[in-house]
């Protein structure tokens, strides 16, 4: 079992001695300046700033640390941040979901508190993407009574959690869940999905006859998934792009030519690419969501057809991923034309199989993206309600 991912550190600050600096005089900035100097992995000067003054102002612990949030990237991208979007994503070492008078009360340290009244708009989703946060029980029952989705995603874009209203699991769903045809509920997905391929552009019409043809074909699952394989050739291929560089850098990384890692090591999940790192926390967005709403249906999401069972995995869910897969791309891909990047929008981890290395993506940019290119809420229903269907009738 590998180890659990340890936060980015840096050299710690003496924020005492830093205080009594300030207090002759020195400014933040001289005193970052001293501080850089000494220290082994310092902070960037906007970090800095923003934990001394945090302390100063007695708002959180001295001993809270945070990554580096790559200034320019932030500043770029935290302007386009809204409280107002229908998926909330949050960031950071302490946010926190409470409730205060009988309203939900959000905080984060980018975009201070936001509160949503029963009667008013409310998110549909929120997403905790950063180390650490509270929320509380009280703020659990709020959002399963007014439906708003909470989940949690780690470092690695990989749900690890959501909450769901009402009771989880019905007896009668996971009967017929069990008793379902596993390869005639793989077929079907894996046909819905190539019509989403071809609705998409992503396959001719002639393409996805040939596949789902193919598709009713086989006789197992895993014949299923070489078709499926196989579509993913020319479908790809469609989907070759660059990001246009923003400012007046050149073009921050080479053009995207497949969701191929770049050693046998780093699939799509391990992406070696921004493109494929952004695809890869799109569908776990996805997932979360859909996650919530498949558990509030009475489904068992660790009972999978196309996905077989694996330990602390929600099958059904990337089961009914696959489905959205081509939806999720085509709205990816039209966001990431619409917009420019930088260097410092992404974070490149060290990985000994690549010189490419781990790509992970920069907070404010995560959480602008989370909420901008997230599917429509009846998307999503859409799709858990074909698989109801889809099992109830197999």
């Amino acid at each position: 079992m590998g180890e659990i991912p340890k936060r980015p550190r840096r050299s710690a600050i003496d924020y005492a001695h830093v205080n009594s600096q300030l207090e002759t005089g020195l400014t933040i900035r001289g005193a970052w300046k001293l501080y850089a100097n000494t220290a082994a992995n310092p902070y960037a000067y906007n970090t800095f700033n923003h934990l001394v003054r945090r302390w100063r102002g007695n708002e959180a612990d001295s001993a809270v640390e945070i990554p580096d949030t790559f200034a320019a990237s932030e500043e770029f991208w935290s302007e386009r941040l809204s409280p107002t979007s229908k998926l909330l994503a949050v960031e950071g070492n302490a946010p926190s979901l409470t409730v205060k008078h009988g309203n939900l009360r959000l905080w984060d340290r980018v975009t201070g508190a936001n509160t949503f009244t029963p009667a008013g708009s409310k998110p549909q989703a929120i997403v905790f993407m950063g180390w650490g946060g509270t929320i509380s029980i009280e703020a659990m029952r709020w959002c399963a009574h007014y439906e708003v989705a909470v989940f949690v995603i780690d470092w690695h874009h990989d749900l690890l959690s959501f909450i769901h209203p009402g009771p989880a699991q019905e007896a009668a769903m996971i009967r017929a869940q069990l008793a379902a045809d596993p390869l005639t509920v793989a077929k079907a997905l894996v046909v819905k999905k190539f019509e989403h391929m071809r609705a998409a552009r992503g396959l001719t019409i002639e393409e996805a006859a040939k596949f789902i043809a193919d598709v009713r074909r086989v006789d197992t699952i895993a014949d299923i998934m070489r078709v499926e394989g196989r579509a993913g050739g020319p479908y790809w291929d469609r989907y070759q792009c660059e990001l246009r560089p923003r400012g007046r850098s050149s073009a921050p990384y080479e053009p995207f030519t497949s969701r191929r890692g770049a050693s046998p090591n780093s699939g799509p999940r391990n992406a070696t690419h921004p493109v494929n790192a952004l695809l890869n926390l799109a569908y776990e967005i996805a997932s979360g969501r859909l996650g919530v709403l498949l558990a509030a249906a009475g489904f068992a999401t660790a009972i999978g057809f196309l996905h077989v069972d694996k330990k602390s995995r929600h099958s059904l869910v990337w089961d009914v991923i696959e489905i959205l897969r081509p939806i999720i791309d085509k709205r990816v891909f039209t966001w990431i034309a619409e917009n420019r990047f930088s260097k410092s929008d992404f974070i490149q981890l060290k990985d000994p199989n690549t010189k490419a290395g781990i790509i992970r993506i920069a907070p404010s940019l995560r959480r602008v993206f989370a909420s901008e290119t997230a599917l429509p809420q009846s998307d999503l229903i859409e799709a858990v309600e074909f698989m109801r269907g889809l099992i109830l009738r197999s």
